[in-house]
């Protein structure tokens, strides 16, 4: 369903060109142009953010908004929503909070992103644009003309040569311990490492894998509380081909688990498990060295180990580009928000850092 005209003519592109816009307010009405866009994040697919969206949008006013050039070429999909806090009405990237990356889709220079999202943002009345989780390796804020909100880690692993040569370039510890590690398992055990993709059997291997994640994290973990949204997110993936469920299994018993989601030649970690009997065993980490083999062998290009600075992720990556956030005032009365917002979190940075 289109919401609003059909198309706005708008800003100028980086180039000079004008940027058209349509609005729509249904998933179903965008996904043909959405699906013939270049994807490479599970979080960019327009199944990930259909079901988030049916899980966490009621109340929400949803604007998909598709802008194009003048002859018509897709330059970026915008998808955008409007949540109403304490009387201000705030957009933020359909997926925010629960994304790990978000952002304008399609592969436009960031000028053009940039250019094409603020076509979006002059179409939809709001007080507050919240930008969350963007691409760190690039100047946001800047190009957004907003302030710098935050950034967090995102480490990630490129991969260049084979498996031994990306072993060479870490520690002789790491490298100890990958070899060491999974040779001792199978000495004790016999291990079996175990690829579920196949939809049908998804629903029994997720019961094991949300076991094995709640024996390790309690209830200390995001993922538990929307087990619900994670199972749907799995169930997709899996028909689109997406889905990088890894079990362990140790004598026929599951040991340790790993959930991630392969989109073209990334490959994204999102949750692990592990039995507690086997925690001396480093079973989560021979499970994980394991995943990462295999994606290197299948010529992945990255493995993103997305939001989050846990240390384990950093003994695998190899850099972190980062994500920022970005915010910016839509009206005036966006403005004393906007700037209390930014004086609170400058503090808990200094609170953080000691200062």
């Amino acid at each position: 369903m289109r919401a609003g005209p059909p198309s706005v003519e708008s800003q100028d592109s980086p180039s000079g060109a004008k940027l058209e816009l349509e609005s729509f307010d249904s998933f179903e009405a965008v996904r043909e142009t959405w699906c013939s866009l270049p994807i490479r994040s599970i979080f960019a697919t327009w199944g990930w953010n259909r079901t988030w969206w049916r899980h966490f949008g009621r109340g929400r006013l949803l604007r998909l908004n598709v802008i194009r050039d003048e002859q018509g070429s897709v330059v970026a999909i915008i998808p955008l929503y409007v949540w109403r806090q304490r009387g201000l009405r705030v957009v933020r990237f359909v997926g925010s909070p629960h994304a790990d990356e978000l952002g304008p889709l399609g592969d436009a220079s960031p000028a053009e992103q940039a250019a094409a999202l603020d076509t979006a943002l002059a179409e939809l009345r709001h007080d507050v644009f919240l930008g969350e989780q963007l691409d760190g390796e690039l100047p946001w804020a800047e190009l957004l003309e907003g302030h710098p909100w935050r950034v967090e880690a995102g480490p990630v692993l490129r991969f260049e040569g084979t498996w031994d040569e990306y072993l060479e370039s870490k520690s002789a510890n790491f490298r100890g311990q990958v070899r060491r590690l999974e040779r001792r398992l199978r000495k004790r055990h016999r291990a079996v490492f175990r690829l579920v993709t196949a939809p049908e059997r998804l629903d029994c291997e997720l019961d094991v894998f949300f076991s094995l994640h709640r024996e390790r994290w309690r209830n200390s973990s995001n993922a538990l509380r929307h087990e619900s949204f994670h199972r749907d997110v799995a169930a997709v993936a899996a028909r689109e081909g997406f889905l990088r469920l890894w079990m362990l299994d140790l004598d026929g018993d599951p040991a340790a688990g790993l959930l991630g989601y392969r989109v073209g030649d990334i490959e994204s970690y999102v949750q692990a498990g592990r039995g507690l009997a086997y925690a001396s065993e480093s079973v989560g980490f021979v499970l994980m060295a394991h995943a990462v083999r295999t994606a290197l062998t299948d010529r992945v290009g990255e493995y993103r180990f997305l939001r989050g600075g846990e240390s384990f992720k950093y003994r695998f990556a190899n850099t972190d580009p980062g994500r920022e956030s970005v915010v910016r005032a839509g009206t005036r009365k966006g403005r004393p928000a906007v700037a209390a917002g930014l004086a609170v979190m400058k503090m808990r940075r200094r609170w953080t850092e000691g200062r």
